[in-house]
């Protein structure tokens, strides 16, 4: 069994409107990314809320996930990676549920094929975490996300914490196996501002006269 936690919780700050109620193609950002991890096989998603979460609940009506409304959601996001744990294990009783886990952000969408790809490597290596590697214009190496874990880190996710830099934490103790991405401009999106969006969503094939 495949987990996800998505984490959505934040305030969108520099965004100046909720990241998770951007127009994507004909629907939500959280709407569509739900859908995608679902369709990458994670049953039934755990999707963390904080800021303006009755709102964004509207947004998703019908789908199968597991919704956590996180009331420490200002305190940083570890606080999130700890709720949502929480959440994976109550679900399945025990971590040995799950072959692996993703973590994905709400600000950082992907698609189901990146996502089957990353579970596929951390299954055939038997690494501990795998992310996708991307080059920058110097050449240098970096991290993309999302972030897949092996299930045994469940229970090390419920103890992250911001002083050790939250998922971090976990990255330190055991290192990423990475995997070359960098033909898919996809892993490095972070949609942190307005002038962002439209680039963002040029990369789905969807439309930029939707409303941010």
């Amino acid at each position: 069994m495949i987990g996800g936690i998505l984490l959505a919780a934040g305030a969108s700050t520099r965004m100046g409107v909720p990241k998770q109620l951007l127009r994507w193609g004909e629907t939500t950002l959280i709407e569509w990314e739900i859908k995608e991890l679902i369709l990458a096989g994670v049953t039934c998603p755990v999707v963390v809320l904080g800021n303006n979460s009755s709102e964004i609940m509207k947004a998703m009506t019908g789908l199968d996930c597991i919704v956590v409304e996180n009331a420490q959601w200002q305190e940083g996001r570890s606080t999130s990676l700890r709720a949502g744990a929480r959440a994976l294990l109550e679900v399945a009783g025990t971590d040995s549920c799950y072959e692996s886990v993703v973590i994905q952000n709400v600000d950082q969408p992907t698609t189901a094929s990146i996502i089957r790809a990353l579970v596929a490597e951390l299954a055939s290596t038997g690494a501990a975490l795998v992310q996708p590697e991307y080059s920058d214009e110097r050449g240098l190496p970096h991290g993309g996300h999302p972030v897949i874990l092996k299930g045994q880190l469940i229970n090390e996710l419920q103890e992250v914490t911001e002083e050790g830099e939250g998922l971090r934490q976990i990255v330190k103790s055991y290192g990423s196996k990475r995997l070359n991405m960098s033909d898919e401009p996809i892993v490095k999106i972070n949609l942190n501002t307005p002038d962002l969006v439209d680039d963002a969503r040029s990369l789905f094939r969807f439309n930029n006269d939707s409303d941010i």
